[in-house]
């Protein structure tokens, strides 16, 4: 199949950073950054950015890091930019056809849902500013990170004034007798401002809401400062303590007031929401005793403990586990006709297929690494990662690593094989077009950044 390769606005940017600090003779063969950066950028058109920008193509906000350079894609696709490191203590920032000028710093990185806008905290005479469109906030002695309304009118993060943190929304600070924890997030359903307040340090801990113009309402005071929210923010989960003991109190914040409570424990660790926000998972702890716990069904670990976070099924029926005894292994929870999967030295990324009728993950054995859907194992490399189905389920993608050359694999729904692409100095995560027939991903060739779009059939 011949390849369909075009260049995207984030990888315009990643060569013209490139012809500068690696020398990128086929596009640019001058010194000035926004020369080099006007003239890849056009040569990027040429080649299709405007098809290549369709939002379809990126699903999920990405960073990749590549000689001394980061990429960032906003969660719709629509918006990408780029840090250069131009120095020891030097960075630049490019976005939309523009080159900063040069900090001594880049933190927190973050584009608007539609791409037009780009916030960014750097340090300056010990202190710290965000730069929000290219103008530098006032000073502060700490800044969080800033989150975006969904509409991408406005900003908000939090700051550190003094001993106290504050809420600031579009420069405009909150009201001070308000003492901040956490970082504020956006509600998608609420189109409102969630953060963590006390209103003294005798008070209890409240989740609010505060509208872009600073009104604030108090959503529910709750005796815990330990509240994880689902990834809309719309339903929270709070480890609440009486008597010594813990449990955990699930609540939406449309309706506050409707609680659901779980059972005590003398420990909750590793709580993890569903994709919907409606299934929730946790593991609990009674003396030396720990069980996993789904919507309030309870399964005991039985001597072995739990790796990496437990991943709901979409169907909200059953758990994904890795489980560590001498080594670790597949366990899939409250599905009692579902036998243990193979010991492996490593396993790591277990996801879910649309449907939930396959899982997979990455494993290692003996040095040797591969994917594994539902026990069986695809063919051994040198490095496995990012294992991914496509939306459809039919197929599934994954980078690997082999004697030294990196490349994309496409496999069937069971982890078969279908095709190896060419290998490249670098392929940075894959993601699928929405209709899940392209998968989409970067690759590093020499020095040319190129975005690869290929047809999965």
């Amino acid at each position: 199949m011949k390849p369909n390769i075009a260049y995207s606005l984030a990888h315009a940017l990643l060569l013209c950073v490139l012809a500068v600090t690696i020398g990128c003779d086929s596009y640019h063969t001058g010194t000035n950054l926004e020369t080099a950066f006007r003239y890849t950028t056009a040569v990027s058109e040429r080649a299709g950015i405007l098809e290549i920008l369709e939002p379809a193509l990126l699903d999920s906000a990405s960073a990749a890091e590549s000689d001394g350079l980061t990429s960032y894609f906003n969660e719709t696709g629509t918006g990408a930019a780029s840090v250069v490191k131009t120095g020891p203590s030097s960075f630049r920032v490019l976005h939309k056809h523009k080159v900063s000028g040069e900090y001594a710093g880049v933190e927190s990185v973050t584009l608007s849902p539609d791409g037009r806008r780009l916030a960014f905290v750097i340090p300056e005479n010990g202190k710290f500013r965000m730069v929000i469109d290219g103008r530098m906030g006032r000073p502060f002695e700490q800044i969080g990170s800033p989150v975006f309304t969904p509409d991408s009118r406005h900003l908000a993060y939090k700051v550190k004034s003094g001993a106290l943190w504050r809420l600031i929304v579009d420069e405009k600070l909150a009201d001070e007798r308000f003492l901040v924890y956490g970082e504020p997030r956006m509600s998608k359903g609420l189109s409102r401002i969630i953060i963590m307040e006390k209103a003294s340090e005798q008070s209890p801990y409240a989740i609010v809401a505060y509208t872009s113009d600073l009104k604030r309402t108090v959503i529910k005071e709750i005796p815990a400062q330990d509240v994880y929210f689902d990834q809309d923010v719309m339903t929270a989960a709070a480890i609440v303590v009486k008597d010594n003991k813990k449990r955990v109190v699930v609540f939406t914040l449309r309706e506050p007031g409707t609680v659901r409570e779980g059972a005590e424990f003398d420990e909750i660790t590793q709580l993890v929401f569903d994709k919907t926000g409606r299934s929730l998972a946790y593991v609990g702890q009674k003396g030396a005793e720990k069980y996993l716990v789904l919507d309030g069904q309870i399964e005991p670990l039985s001597g072995a403990s739990l790796g990496e976070h437990p991943v709901i099924s979409p169907n909200q029926k059953s758990l994904g586990t890795v489980l560590v005894t001498d080594l670790v292994y597949y366990h899939q929870a409250f599905m009692p006709q579902a036998s243990d999967e193979k010991k492996y030295d490593a396993i790591n990324e277990l996801t879910f297929a649309p449907d939930g009728r396959r899982h997979v993950y990455t494993a290692e054995k003996k040095g040797r690494c591969f994917v594994v859907v539902n026990g069986k194992e695809g063919p051994p490399f040198d490095r496995v990662v990012s294992p991914r189905f496509s939306p459809d389920g039919r197929f599934l993608t994954y980078r690997a690593r082999q004697d030294g050359k990196r490349f994309l694999v496409v496999a069937d729904a069971d982890g078969r094989m279908i095709r190896r692409h060419p290998a490249f100095d670098m392929v940075f995560e894959q993601v699928y077009t929405a209709d899940g027939k392209s998968v989409a991903y970067g690759v590093k060739d020499g020095n040319k950044l190129a975005w690869r779009v290929e047809k999965l059939d």
